[in-house]
């Protein structure tokens, strides 16, 4: 049995993954990330070290040599995962990454996910029409270049992909599976006490523990 999933969906330094451990804590979750599994391609190819697994970030070479990489280098870095994450999407599949998420959740012995980077239509279709809950975040963009976001990375497809006034497809089908906050009028408590008590009312699907 599949995980509930809540994704959380926002442009960057609105506070998607605040907001996710936050919940997750509440809820005695997990949080995972899309990112996780482009940061692994990415990785091996930098630091070719093959492992049985890669599943287990801890103990991967490639990806551990990898994060003190990008600790020193995020500026460099980010562009980086952002073209391979974007090709794959673009040259491969669109489903890419969601069907690498697939495989991971199916094994997965968690109640509920917290999946803090959805950035993409076709990533909240795929958690709705799982079961699934989705968060979106709104925030002025002056809010977010204080809060330290880059104004070109703000322009990338990644950024932009989701059309902040209309829902997908599947939200369409399911408006209450979607609720909205402006994280840059609210504080980081009072968002994780609102998201918290909005998906305690959802028929019970989500249960805190």
């Amino acid at each position: 049995m599949k995980p509930t999933l809540v994704g959380i969906t926002g442009r960057m330094r609105t506070g998607k993954t605040t907001l996710a451990n936050a919940l997750a804590d509440i809820h005695n979750g997990k949080v995972v990330s899309f990112a996780t599994y482009v940061r692994r391609e990415v990785a091996e190819g930098f630091f070719p070290i093959r492992v049985s697994s890669a599943i287990d970030d801890e103990f991967n070479p490639a990806m551990k040599s990898w994060l003190e990489l990008e600790t020193a280098n995020k500026s460099s870095i980010r562009p980086i995962l952002q073209a391979w994450g974007h090709g794959k999407r673009t040259l491969i599949s669109t489903d890419y990454w969601v069907d690498a998420m697939d495989r991971d959740l199916k094994n997965s012995d968690e109640d509920i996910i917290f999946i803090d980077d959805v950035r993409y239509p076709n990533e909240i279709d795929y958690i709705v029409s799982n079961g699934g809950f989705i968060v979106r975040l709104e925030c002025d963009t002056d809010i977010l270049l204080e809060r330290g976001a880059s104004r070109l990375a703000l322009t990338h497809a990644s950024e932009n992909a989701i059309d902040r006034e209309n829902l997908t497809l599947q939200e369409s089908l399911t408006p209450y599976k979607t609720t909205a906050f402006d994280s840059g009028l609210a504080s980081a408590e009072s968002l994780q006490t609102w998201v918290s008590r909005w998906l305690l009312t959802m028929n019970g699907e989500v249960q805190n523990e």
